[in-house]
């Protein structure tokens, strides 16, 4: 159930803030296409994306870029 609360904690959030934000997203093992798009919603960039592993496994990021204007 979506209430905005995350988007209103987020809101409040910009307003203490002058630096961008960033935030990383796993793609790879375990897609969450509803972490990405509700960064786009709220304003981030898709930056680059970045492989990696940690303990033997392979992990693939999104890194997401918020500009304080």
């Amino acid at each position: 159930m979506r209430s905005g609360v995350g988007t209103a904690i987020f809101n409040e959030m910009l307003l203490n803030l002058d630096v961008p934000i960033v935030s990383f997203i796993v793609e790879v093992p375990l897609t969450n296409k509803a972490s990405a798009k509700w960064h786009e919603h709220l304003g981030f960039d898709l930056a680059a994306t970045c492989d990696g592993d940690y303990k033997g496994k392979k992990f693939k990021w999104w890194i997401y870029i918020f500009w304080i204007d």
